[in-house]
């Protein structure tokens, strides 16, 4: 499930579970506002995603894990 090098699998699990939250990767890289190549890319760890992206979909899984506790 490790990305390539230097790739944190941080970065690799939050986009997958980003996804998941919000009903796939086409939808994903909608909300983040990104191709669907470059997403798919991110997710399989061949390359790190920029910052604002790592923490947009950062803040998503966040959001969900707040919704879940209220």
């Amino acid at each position: 499930m490790g990305g390539g090098p230097g790739v944190p699998t941080l970065y690799i699990r939050t986009l997958r579970r980003a996804a998941e939250l919000v009903g796939g990767e086409e939808e994903l890289a909608r909300q983040l506002k990104v191709s669907r190549n470059h997403l798919t890319l991110w997710i399989r760890g061949a390359v790190s995603p920029p910052g604002d992206v790592f923490l947009g979909a950062a803040e998503i899984v966040n959001e969900h894990e707040l919704q879940r506790l209220a």
